[in-house]
């Protein structure tokens, strides 16, 4: 069952498109966006061989991580992308979210947390969703956080040879369901 593109209020994640490659190159090669994520920069074939990869997956796929473009609504352009993991019992997920360093601070980052949140626990038996970040990743731990992800455990760890503190948040189905009913 194929509920992509999945339509947010100026977002949607959709498959990657063979005319996404000059975006994802941009912001892929971009070192100021990939500074605090777990992936190196990426070469120009780098992302070719990326995007037909993903092209070529239906989404959801259990144990694996695949990635879903994140473009405009209203003109389809990319603005990142999101990174989703479901375990082989698609009893748990995770994501990461890469956002074009040109679109950062726009709120763009929130709309894709909430997104995928919702994307999971709509079209999957998920019932916990974890997301890591860098504790210096301050525009993503308040992404998480005004999501409703609570932040379960903090972990040194070493990214890019640095050693940082990973912060990891979840969500699980049922505090959603509270803090709809509630709310």
């Amino acid at each position: 069952m194929n509920h992509l593109p999945w339509r947010l209020t100026r977002l949607q994640l959709r498959p990657f498109h063979t005319e996404d490659l000059a975006h994802f190159y941009h912001y892929r090669s971009d070192p100021r966006v990939a500074r605090l994520q777990g992936w190196q920069p990426y070469s120009l074939a780098q992302c070719e061989t990326f995007i037909a990869e993903q092209r070529a997956l239906t989404f959801p796929k259990a144990d694996s991580w695949q990635q879903l473009a994140v473009a405009r609504l209203d003109d389809d352009q990319l603005l990142g992308d999101v990174g989703i993991w479901l375990a082989d019992d698609l009893s748990q997920a995770e994501f990461g979210v890469s956002i074009t360093y040109n679109a950062q601070g726009q709120g763009y980052g929130g709309e894709v947390v909430n997104g995928v949140i919702a994307l999971l626990f709509a079209t999957t038996p998920v019932q916990r969703i974890i997301a890591c970040t860098d504790k210096r990743n301050s525009a993503c731990i308040h992404a998480l956080s005004r999501a409703g992800m609570t932040l379960e455990l903090s972990r040194e760890a070493q990214y890019k040879g640095e050693i940082c503190e990973e912060l990891q948040f979840v969500i699980s189905r049922k505090e959603v369901r509270l803090h709809v009913v509630t709310a």
